[in-house]
Formats: structure tokens, sequence, C-alpha cells
């Protein structure tokens, strides 16, 4: 009788074990899945950010491409007022020539 009583406890007792440690599973399974949906959620807002920062990237390269643009045309004009002015000088001293 009392080896039949141990042999109750022993079945109780892993049990017992058996439901402590599924329990245990199980709220590990809940926090990898809670990891798992927090990983998803922070790989969205990084997915996020890289395009914003792919579309700043080429709203500079356009900036880039519009001010260097807009410096070779500064550049041409510059050269042809300096090239007009080169031209009315030689005009003037022409016609200081014809007016003495």
């Amino acid at each position: 009788m009392f080896s039949k009583e141990l042999q109750i406890l022993d079945q109780n007792t892993v049990k017992y074990m058996i439901d402590e440690m599924q329990e245990e599973l199980d709220n590990k399974k809940e926090e990898l899945d809670t990891a798992k949906t927090e990983l998803d959620t922070v790989k969205t807002e990084l997915d996020t950010v890289k395009t914003e920062l792919n579309t700043v990237k080429t709203e500079l390269d356009t900036a880039h491409t519009k001010i260097s643009n807009q410096s070779k045309a500064i550049a041409d004009q510059s050269k042809e007022i300096a090239d007009k002015e080169e031209l009315i000088a030689k005009l003037q001293a022409e016609l200081k020539k014809y007016q003495k």
C-alpha cells in the first residue's frame, strides 16, 4: 500500500513537472511571438526610413544637378559679358581714333 501511494505521488509529481514545463514553454513561445512582432515592426520602420532616405538622396542629387547647371550657365554668361566688355573697349578705342 505504501508503495502504491508512492507510485501515485511520483506520477502526480511527474504530471505536475510536465505541466510546469509546458506552461514555461508556452510562456517562452508567447515571448518569442511578441519579440518577432516587435522585430517586424522595427523592420517596417527601417524600411520606411530607408525609403525616405532614398527620396531625400534623389532630391539632393536633383538639386546638385540643378546647381551645377546654373553654375555653368552663370560661368557662360560671365564669359559672354567679359567678351562683350572687351569688344566694347576695342570699339571705344577705335572710335576715339576716328574722333581725333
